[in-house]
């Protein structure tokens, strides 16, 4: 009886060091991805101090609940998947694998999917699961290459010429009218600063910029922009930044934006729409998807001349 008592408690021990030292190094416990055999082209997943490694469709579910919103139609999700998958096997090229960093995507683990969706879990990691799984392998081919598939949430109205602003090889990316986008609640975003503030925030971001805290405002002006009003450059102080990069430090959605001045020395900073305004406009692909259209249909909307073909 004794000696039985000792082996259960090795046994024990064997099973339950190596969960604890997972847990004591990346602070979470190893239960991240589904356990089984993992087959074709993989991605290795950082989390934590931790890497996992997921088939493609697998870190496609990932990428989709990073974005997920409660109103998502499974059309648009199944034409999301479509242009996520193909932008990992366009990164991918002829290589086997591929590190989560090189896509420089953004995902969901499990863990964070339960942390920001709580009791509506395992619905909604349902619904994307079977949108993705539905459209097997499926990518977007132009004149027999992968693309460059863009997307974006909302737009300001419609979506940017890709030949326009990113060169010839980019004609593919269609310039689409998306007035929906402009009905959305969250179409515009705004934040407001005091100049102290504002100048405190640009300072220890960029060390050389020396943005003035009694005349924030005027340190900051916009050197160029897009014909349909993105900011593409800015000049603060001693620095030149990017338009997505001031409203990404400011905490806006797009670059499409406005400062505004008061009497009173705060500066009031609105922008419209979500993304870079290029490729497919959820909004836009997910009204589509509730009036009926499949997510070819979708494809075909936000993309030109193009073919959605499987890989299998």
């Amino acid at each position: 009886m004794k000696k039985t008592l000792i082996w259960i408690v090795v046994i024990c021990v064997y099973l339950c060091v190596p969960a604890l030292i997972t847990l004591a190094v990346s602070g979470k416990a190893d239960t991240e991805f589904e356990s089984g055999e993992i087959y074709g082209p993989r991605v290795n997943v950082q989390y934590g101090s931790a890497v996992k490694t997921v088939e493609v469709n697998k870190f496609v579910e990932m990428v989709l609940a990073s974005v997920y919103e409660e109103n998502d139609k499974p059309e648009m999700l199944k034409a999301l998947g479509i242009v996520v998958r193909t932008n990992i096997y366009r990164i991918m090229g002829d290589k086997k694998e591929i590190d989560s960093d090189e896509l420089a995507m953004n995902y969901y683990t499990s863990s964070e999917m339960r942390d920001e969706w709580g009791s509506s879990y395992q619905e909604r990691a349902q619904i994307i699961k079977e949108s993705v799984s539905a459209t097997g392998q499926r990518v977007i081919k132009y004149s027999g290459n992968l693309i460059d598939a863009r997307f974006t949430r909302l737009t300001n109205g419609k979506t940017l010429s890709g030949s326009k602003y990113l060169g010839e090889e980019y004609t593919y990316l269609k310039e689409v009218d998306c007035p929906k986008d402009m009905e959305n609640e969250n179409f515009y975003t705004h934040v407001t600063f005091k100049g102290k503030e504002l100048a405190k925030l640009i300072n220890n971001k960029y060390k050389n910029a020396n943005i003035r805290e009694d005349n924030a405002a005027q340190d900051i002006q916009i050197v160029s922009k897009t014909e349909d009003g993105y900011i593409v450059k800015l000049q603060i102080g001693n620095a030149v930044i990017g338009g997505e990069a001031f409203a990404s430090m400011v905490g806006v959605k797009s670059a499409f934006f406005t400062i505004e001045t008061s009497n009173e020395g705060s500066v009031r900073i609105v922008s419209k729409g979500d993304g870079t305004g290029l490729g497919m406009s959820l909004n836009t692909a997910n009204s589509m998807a509730a009036q009926d259209s499949t997510y070819t249909d979708i494809i075909q909307n936000f993309f030109d001349n193009v073919e959605v073909i499987s890989l299998e």
